[in-house]
């Protein structure tokens, strides 16, 4: 039986499948990210992307997007992403966070209406590098695509409101949405 558990610890850690909340944290986002003291700095990045996507409902609506995204900072320092710092679920989360604010500013630079129509679209794009830098050095990390997937967005962008109740969609909510509309939280619930 220790065995057995001793297994079933090692499959949750590195799938990151939580006993109360399967796929989905069972706390909030910013708990995932590193908070160093010491360093305001690098504290005051995770915080200021962190609220910058929590905004994008009202930037997108009001289109700035693209003005936000140009005046955030590079990160402090581009080993913190790859030093082993911060934990997979937090890259994770950094990844999402990222990923996001890329569509959301494509979107608002190239008025697309749909995803179809942006890959349809074979002209040359240029990420701001205050993405593109730190999306990159964490696709290094994690051996993922340095784009938005569905997982990321989908599966690891919720939580469970209240874990005592029954999990059904009723019960999730995401951390970040790009429109805040209903709709939107309905699909990530499903």
């Amino acid at each position: 039986l220790r065995k057995v558990s001793c297994g079933m610890q090692a499959l949750q850690d590195t799938y990151h499948i939580y006993p109360d909340t399967v796929f989905f944290p069972p706390y909030n986002t910013d708990l995932l990210l590193p908070r160093n003291e010491l360093n305001e700095e690098i504290d005051s990045y995770f915080r200021t992307l962190d609220q910058t996507v929590r905004m994008l409902p009202e930037l997108t609506k009001s289109r700035r997007v693209i003005k936000t995204v140009e005046a955030l900072q590079n990160p402090p320092y581009s080993p913190h992403y790859t030093c082993g710092c911060i934990s997979k679920m937090g890259q994770y989360v950094l990844m999402l966070q990222l990923s996001m604010l890329a569509h959301a500013a494509f979107r608002e630079l190239l008025g697309y209406k749909t995803v179809r129509e942006l890959y349809e679209d074979d002209s040359i794009k240029y990420l701001w590098p205050q993405l593109a830098i730190p999306l990159w050095e964490l696709s290094e990390r994690t051996g993922i695509d340095p784009t938005m997937a569905y997982w990321l967005y989908g599966l690891n962008n919720k939580r469970v409101k209240n874990p005592a109740l029954p999990k059904n969609p009723d019960n999730f909510e995401p951390f970040y949405t790009f429109t805040g509309s209903e709709t939107e939280k309905w699909f990530l619930a499903v």
